[in-house]
């Protein structure tokens, strides 16, 4: 059995880069002996990460041609169903799904998230794809669910999974801090929009005022955002075993980057969200935990920053609210 494997891989965002990991874990698992190859926009960079083969995303005829000799193409996951910031993301996972079918390869998306589509053409043209026969579709949460529904997905098709990160284990968290500040664990997000980068300074100037705790901070896209906050460390620059480390050495996390608040549950810590309603604000409200947007101001950060430190119960995931996306893909694969 030979996979083909795209998303939003080798662009140093450190979500996707966990996918990839647990995807591949789970189909090594299960396929020891099956090749995985990944559609990548750095296949360097995807090899040194994950020890894969990784084929250019950008070779038009290498991507044909790999799509046309695996026997299952895996779509996702990650947030890939948008044309919010640009149409052309879109587009271009479109035309892969399009060249599957047309070579018959059958295709799994995996946990995807979908976000807001406006443009009409890219509506009708997904809604074709996604209720094609050989397509087998996975989304990770109701609302995405909800909104493929409203476009015309057929609501047979649409299974709910967790997203992938769930499935990873992480080490034991430690209980408490032997008497030490409590360590509060930050990763923002840039580029975002103009108010987020005031959002960020009044909450490290809100935890510096508090006086007994201390920060920590983590890029997960350091190529954009480097420049911006320099002081923070960047994935990277670490190891696996290091940047897990991170989630449960914290007390505290606050971050404008989905995974990073999917590992803070995983690492059994109370979370602070920020942003993106449709991402980091739902898994917010699934798990009870506070939430801001980017436009909030300082009374309602203060107020959103006293709800965290009074958390002392961890996150839990919901059973029934999250399906199993590893058996789902055994299955589309068997």
């Amino acid at each position: 059995m030979k996979f083909l494997v795209a998303g939003y891989y080798g662009f140093g965002n450190l979500g996707d880069e966990l996918i990839l990991r647990c995807l591949t874990d789970q189909l090594n698992k299960r396929f020891p002996n099956s090749p995985v190859t990944v559609l990548s926009a750095h296949p360097s960079k995807t090899t040194k990460w994950h020890g894969l083969e990784a084929v250019n995303r950008w070779n038009p005829l290498a991507v044909i041609w790999r799509i046309f000799k695996a026997d299952r193409f895996i779509l996702g996951g990650g947030g890939l169903f948008q044309d919010t910031t640009s149409a052309r993301s879109l587009i271009y996972y479109l035309s892969l799904l399009e060249t599957a079918l047309l070579c018959r390869t059958p295709v799994f998306i995996y946990a995807v998230g979908v976000e807001s589509i406006r443009r009409n053409f890219l509506k009708h043209w997904l809604r074709r794809l996604l209720n094609d026969p050989l397509v087998t579709l996975t989304v990770r949460d109701r609302e995405s669910k909800e909104t493929l529904s409203s476009l015309g997905v057929r609501e047979s098709r649409l299974r709910v999974t967790a997203d992938p990160v769930f499935s990873l284990s992480l080490p034991p968290h430690p209980t408490d801090n032997n008497g030490k500040e409590a360590n509060i664990l930050i990763i923002p997000r840039f580029p975002c929009p103009p108010s987020g980068p005031d959002v960020f300074a009044h909450i490290m100037d809100h935890v510096k005022k508090a006086g007994s705790y201390r920060m920590d901070g983590m890029l997960f896209h350091p190529q954009k955002e480097k420049s911006q906050w320099g002081l923070f460390h960047a994935w990277d620059e670490m190891n696996w075993e290091e940047i897990f480390r991170k989630f449960t050495d914290a007390n505290y996390v606050i971050s404008a980057r989905y995974h990073a608040l999917v590992l803070a549950v995983l690492a059994g810590k109370p979370f602070l969200g920020v942003g993106d309603p449709h991402k980091a604000g739902r898994l917010c409200t699934q798990m009870g935990m506070p939430f801001l947007l980017w436009e909030a101001k300082g009374p309602a950060i203060d107020k959103a920053i006293g709800e965290l430190f009074k958390r002392t119960t961890e996150p839990k995931i919901d059973a029934t609210a999250w399906g199993d996306a590893a058996e789902q893909l055994a299955g589309f694969v068997s």
